[in-house]
């Protein structure tokens, strides 16, 4: 692997050898576990092990792709688990960990996909707040 796969790559293994991956780092087993809804509400499950595979096995095109399903990881696991749970802490603080270090292998301009900078959240609350004043 070379050049943004490599990157990639190494960020995987730092996300992956955190104690807070450890609900992340295999597919979700849902069945053994017995969370019979799972299917129906993560319709694209995502692991890192899975995303490994995929780098590995040049199944992205681009950077782009693969730090979307990084994304889709934290996501998924945020959208199944309720806020404030290990599982939903745990995938925020990874996530957060990940925007922080993908950003330096792809550049922001070409990132649509990715989540707004509490910086840029605020400038746009601000920025609402004083067209509603306005009005």
């Amino acid at each position: 692997m070379t050049g943004w796969k490599e990157d990639i790559g190494k960020l995987l293994v730092k996300i992956g050898s955190r104690k807070e991956s450890e609900f992340f780092r295999e597919p979700v087993d849902w069945e053994a576990m017995g969370l019979t809804d799972y299917p129906t509400i993560i319709t694209h499950p995502m692991d890192l092990r899975t995303a490994r595979e995929n780098l590995e096995g040049d199944v992205y095109e681009s950077a782009l792709e693969a730090v979307a399903d990084v994304r889709l990881i934290f996501l998924n696991a945020m959208t199944y688990n309720a806020p404030g749970s290990r599982v939903y802490v745990y995938a925020k603080t990874l996530s957060d960990l990940w925007e922080t270090s993908c950003a330096s292998v792809i550049k922001m301009e070409e990132d649509v996909d990715r989540p707004a900078s509490v910086e840029e959240m605020t400038h746009w609350v601000d920025k609402c707040h004083r067209l509603i004043l306005c009005i």
